[in-house]
């Protein structure tokens, strides 16, 4: 007798990849699904970003699973990621010079109140003059078309889109 159980975070690939290998190696298998569906909706929603944006800021613990998950994510969609733990973590402007779309994610667990302040200090120290006067508001503008009614929160619309 075999049981598989899941930590909530780990990528349903994964998953799906060891319960498909325990089922043609056990005559009594119980498997338990305990993939949190908003930590897949987060890493689908990470990918299909990346591939919009030259530069993704995952935030999230840097021991998080999850948070190196969408790291992984950005990286098989081709787009350079850098992992922070909060917006204390950004100082430098260097890893955002020559890039116009910068897109933000988080862990599941990051609170939305932390990516907006990442957004806002992204514009703050990477964007052109008349961008960090008005980095506030074009977080604020950013975050009101990026959360939706499903919890949406893990991309950075364009400084274009955003006014």
């Amino acid at each position: 007798k075999m049981a598989l159980l899941s930590q909530s975070t780990q990528p349903p690939w994964k998953f799906e990849k060891l319960a498909a290998f325990m089922v043609g190696r056990s005559h009594e298998l119980k498997i338990v699904n305990t993939v949190c569906p908003v930590t897949i909706r987060r890493q689908q929603d990470t990918l299909e970003s990346a591939s919009e944006v030259e530069l993704m800021v995952v935030v999230g613990g840097r021991s998080s699973a999850n948070t190196k998950e969408l790291t992984r994510l950005c990286g098989i969609a081709g787009t350079p990621a850098i992992q922070i733990e909060s917006v204390r973590d950004l100082e430098d402007p260097a890893p955002f010079a020559g890039r116009q779309v910068v897109g933000v994610t988080g862990g599941t667990s990051t609170p939305i109140e932390d990516l907006h302040a990442v957004a806002r200090r992204i514009l703050e120290i990477a964007g052109t003059p008349a961008v960090k006067g008005r980095a506030a508001q074009l977080a604020d503008a950013a975050f009101a078309l990026a959360a939706t009614p499903a919890g949406r929160t893990t991309s950075l619309p364009s400084a274009t889109a955003a006014g």
